[in-house]
């Protein structure tokens, strides 16, 4: 562990006065404090000393104050050429310095040398990529006042507004995750054409400004995700397909795997598309049978095949598949509660719509106890299940059966009034 000696103590208290005396407005007080401390570090550590680099900052930025450029410019590349002298030293940004000097500069209409920096600078901003509190914007406002002053009015106009277009970026940047969580809330609420409208808002100003990269995925998915809930599942299927063919490019095959899942998900729900959403669920199943870290896409794929055959009234092809997946996935635990219980639930309906009614409704007492155990009530899904029970037992004349669901269905309404 570093200490710092007794000397590098009296250093930062001597610097907090200082600073003190110039947040206070005490501008020849702190100045003479800055140039007084400046001295000592130099007599005790050299003049090359690495701690001089804040000091000569500081009595830049005093200098600044009091409008003393020409010392003020002297101090920045003090600074300057000290931090090349100690690179790796952290005590301040370089090109943060050189805004400081190109700054100055501009201020004693030193514009030839202030246009070098400024350019520069914006050479480094373009190499580097900085997404906050860059000083791009700055440096080009500066660059194009002074390409205005000497005429060159086309070239002014091209900096302004290409500052203008990353402030624009910046502020696109700063507010995204206030508009993603709006399109959430608006989700929540049903809101889907509102909450879509949202996303495709934010994807469209990131990429107009070029700022649309490593997130881009993300925002699809979101996309997609949404149209899914408004039953537009040929546009779903076709934005899963783009994240997809990206994460194949990128090599992220667990994203591709997931990708083609949602994909073919959204394929199995447009009825002439079902026999060729299977067979890309049974490609997936084999793809990743053997590999036991993709064994949540495996038991994915086989429930969207029992959601499948459910649709097509092919009930025991869907109790197949639904035992195939509780067989391997009650014991691992790789899917989390609200996908076990999906299952489940399919099975319940796969089972009694097949006419296993005693089967079936064992199996809905057991995944209405479950529930209520582990979360205090019924889902969404397995609320609405019940009901469609209801009806298929008094339809078959069971009506004790129908009642004992009807009196769990209304005991859960009396816990929570979501449903």
């Amino acid at each position: 562990m570093a200490f710092f000696t007794p000397f590098e103590d009296q250093i930062i208290v001597r610097l907090a006065a200082a600073d003190a005396l110039h947040n206070d407005s005490l501008d020849e007080e702190a100045e003479a404090a800055y140039r007084s401390l400046l001295q000592d570090v130099e007599a005790k550590l050299g003049a090359k000393a690495p701690q001089a680099i804040t000091i000569h900052l500081s009595l830049g930025d005093i200098l600044v104050t009091q409008e003393n450029f020409t010392e003020a410019l002297e101090a920045y590349r003090a600074a300057l050429a000290l931090m090349k002298e100690c690179s790796g030293q952290e005590y301040a940004s370089p090109i943060d310095v050189r805004m400081k000097i190109a700054d100055v500069l501009f201020r004693l209409d030193s514009f030839e040398d202030a246009e070098s920096e400024y350019r520069a600078i914006l050479e480094w901003c373009g190499k580097i990529q900085i997404t906050t509190n860059s000083p791009e914007p700055q440096a080009r406002e500066r660059l194009a006042s002074m390409l205005w002053d000497r005429g060159m009015c086309e070239e002014a106009e091209r900096e302004i507004r290409l500052a203008l277009d990353y402030q624009k970026r910046e502020f696109l940047e700063v507010t995204a995750d206030n508009k993603l969580q709006l399109a959430r809330y608006l989700s929540l609420q049903g809101k889907f054409a509102e909450s879509e409208k949202m996303v495709r808002q934010l994807i469209d100003d990131f990429e107009r400004y070029g700022f649309f990269h490593m997130w881009s995925n993300f925002y699809y998915e979101k996309l997609a995700d949404l149209l899914s809930n408004q039953g537009k599942f040929e546009e779903a299927e076709n934005e899963y397909r783009r994240i997809g063919a990206s994460a194949a490019k990128e090599k992220d095959e667990y994203k591709e795997l997931e990708m083609s899942l949602l994909s073919a998900s959204m394929a199995g729900k447009i009825s002439e598309r079902r026999p060729e959403a299977i067979v890309t669920l049974r490609n997936l199943i084999d793809r990743t049978s053997d590999n036991q870290e993709r064994q949540d896409i495996k038991l994915m794929a086989h429930k969207e095949i029992s959601e499948i055959y459910l649709l097509e009234n092919s009930y025991p092809e869907s109790e197949r598949e639904c035992n195939a997946v509780l067989k391997d996935m009650e014991p691992s635990g790789i899917l989390g509660p609200e996908c076990f219980y999906g299952i489940r639930n399919c099975l319940v309906e796969a089972l009694v719509f097949q006419g296993k009614n005693a089967e079936g409704l064992l199996e809905v007492k057991r995944l209405i106890r479950d529930q209520n155990e582990d979360c205090g009530q019924l889902d969404e899904d397995t609320f609405e299940l019940c009901r469609v029970l209801v009806a298929h037992f008094q339809e078959q004349g069971m009506p004790k059966d129908a009642n004992y669901i009807t009196e769990i269905l209304e005991e859960d309404i009396k816990k929570s009034e979501v449903y």
